[in-house]
């Protein structure tokens, strides 16, 4: 079914995430269990979680459906409170660190703090961050406490932007091996993609639209398009579904930024970055280190062993940003690809309904 964003809403002030699949919670958590504990003492937790999980589910349940956009400590409270967590006994010596989400130990390598701050994470989804001095969030955005006390993120995530690539060589072109061999079939088309326009729903979508039953399309497919407009196509329509993000984001919070970085591993593909830059209308910058979250993640670590004094310690490492930014090209390439958004804005409402029977049939 369409789930309306506020079904869709996610945020705990607390510091959590309450997720809308509570199994999914459950595995998250229980991934990181099974390094730590064995035998009776991993069954204990194993126990624990999925209380909690149940306890989550019940608490989101009761909680008021018109104070949904409000959902914070509650839920975890609650779920707390009805779970009995057994005792860790830790040698005096060990640091134990709390962890955080990928794009949040990102954007805390990153030392991304600045009220309007923004940055991408391009991985198999891809996330626009914003950091905000206060907690007044959009619901087409996940929202979370960041890292930084008085902080607070907001990420814009598309399920499937990276993973659009790697779906085109396993399932559609499997003789070609790489991201670079897309890029190089790609630019053998055209800005537009020879009028081409793809959808990029591959596994439902998250931001902005939070339909789990929308579904990828090439629209405007005839006899004279060619593998690379069709690749082009997908490059564009990613950056699409970002610039919708964007203007998301300008519309709640009046922010436009006019730079914004890249970290993973697709985001050193220059040519995918020329096409944000023109599509999202502002200069895009590449870091020096891409694994910006498994750095953040360490130096909490780094923090909680004492080897630095705090989150604001002078002498934290930060992720490097390249020194050449990537610009927007001509007005003439810009008109295009406006031209091309404007008409992707306008085809998920108009086949939402076609998409949700097809689906069903599936």
């Amino acid at each position: 079914m369409l789930r309306s964003r506020e079904e869709s809403f996610h945020f705990s002030q607390s510091g959590g995430v309450v997720q809308r699949h509570t199994s999914q919670f459950t595995v998250n958590a229980l991934g990181h269990a099974r390094q730590h504990f064995a035998g009776a003492a991993f069954g204990e937790h194993l126990h624990a979680l999925r209380a909690q999980g149940r306890a989550i589910a019940e608490a989101r349940l009761n909680y008021p459906r018109d104070r949904q956009h409000y959902l914070s400590g509650f839920v975890l409270n609650a779920a707390n409170a009805a779970v009995e967590w057994p005792r860790i006994d830790a040698a005096a010596s060990e640091a134990v660190a709390l962890g955080v989400a990928d794009t949040a130990a990102a954007a805390f390598a990153m030392q991304l703090r600045d009220n309007g701050q923004a940055f991408e994470s391009v991985g198999t989804s891809g996330v626009i961050t914003f950091c905000m001095d206060q907690p007044d969030f959009e619901a087409g955005f996940l929202n979370r406490h960041h890292v930084y006390p008085n902080r607070w993120l907001a990420h814009g995530a598309m399920s499937t932007l990276g993973g659009s690539f790697g779906w085109l060589q396993s399932k559609v072109w499997p003789e070609v091996k790489s991201l670079a061999e897309l890029e190089r079939l790609a630019q053998e088309s055209l800005p537009g993609a020879n009028g081409l326009i793809f959808l990029p729903y591959l596994a439902g979508e998250r931001s902005p639209i939070w339909d789990s039953e929308a579904s990828a399309a090439w629209i405007g497919l005839r006899l004279g398009h060619t593998r690379g407009d069709m690749i082009r196509a997908v490059f564009e329509g990613t950056a699409f579904g970002l610039r919708q993000i964007m203007g998301l984001a300008e519309n709640k919070w009046g922010l436009k930024p006019k730079r914004m970085v890249g970290v993973g591993g697709g985001s050193h593909s220059r040519f995918w970055a020329q096409i944000k830059a023109d599509i999202l209308c502002l200069e895009y910058g590449t870091t020096e280190f891409q694994d910006a979250g498994a750095l953040g993640a360490a130096l909490l670590g780094a923090i909680a062993g004492d080897h630095f004094s705090g989150l604001e310690d002078p002498a934290l490492p930060s992720v490097k940003i390249s020194s050449q930014w990537i610009k927007p090209s001509s007005a003439h390439k810009q008109e295009i690809y406006q031209r091309h958004f404007e008409i992707f804005t306008r085809l998920y409402p108009v086949l939402a309904t076609s998409m949700h029977e097809l689906g069903q049939k599936a």
